[in-house]
């Protein structure tokens, strides 16, 4: 991968909150609902941008992918792809 590329554009409000705050699951929330956070919401699901993340830690762009690797393995959250490795090849044709 080339230097400064990210793997992910967003991750999810524990994530973060733990991330930016060692913050509990439900802390983060309570962060995202008081603006600590900045979320966005896609359908009914929030997310934060990875960008304002790194921006808010000073850390330059590509820098959280591994720790926001480690912190989805630790927690046991699964990308979407690998749960369901099917769907690929069924939307292929």
């Amino acid at each position: 991968m080339p230097q400064h590329e990210r793997r992910h554009l967003t991750t999810n409000v524990p994530c973060a909150g733990a991330l930016l705050a060692n913050a509990s699951r439900g802390t983060s929330y309570e962060l995202a609902k008081t603006g600590d956070l900045e979320v966005m919401r896609l359908g009914r699901k929030k997310v934060v941008p990875v960008a304002w993340l790194e921006a808010k830690l000073g850390l330059e762009r590509g820098e959280l992918d591994s720790r926001i690797d480690a912190w989805l393995s630790e927690n046991g959250y699964v990308e979407f792809f690998d749960k369901h490795p099917l769907r690929r090849s069924q939307q292929r044709g």
